[in-house]
């Protein structure tokens, strides 16, 4: 059967990773995801711009070593391929659905500045 359950998003880290292990002793990390989305008033048709904070499960062994390996923190842009998780959480009587995004993939997005200090590493190590 196909798997439909895919989401690609591109955003700026909010909050930096927080590395857990899980009961069974796996690493996981979690983090905050901005993503930016415009949205046109139907009055006078200015843009108004929203931002959503996205929760980030990131359970995938090789993803968290690479969180590790590029220093992925606050303010850098990613892309992520996803899956979004649903599940009942019972809160103070009530039932609820919390969805969750639970990473696949992780591509951190080279800023120019970020180019340029990678540049310059390359060239001081040569």
């Amino acid at each position: 059967m196909i798997d439909l359950n895919h989401c690609y998003l591109t955003g700026t880290i909010g909050e930096d990773f927080r590395y857990k292990h899980s009961q069974d002793g796996k690493e996981f990390a979690t983090f905050t995801l901005l993503v930016n989305s415009y949205d046109k008033e139907m009055h006078d048709g200015t843009e108004q711009r929203q931002i959503t904070f996205l929760r980030i499960m990131v359970f995938d062994r090789h993803c968290v070593e690479y969180l590790h390996n590029v220093n992925a923190r606050h303010g850098h842009h990613v892309h992520i391929i996803a899956r979004i998780n649903s599940h009942r959480v019972e809160y103070k009587g009530h039932t609820y659905i919390q969805n969750d995004v639970v990473a696949r993939r992780i591509f951190l997005l080279a800023t120019q500045s970020m180019a340029r200090a990678m540049n310059d590493k390359q060239e001081q190590e040569q």
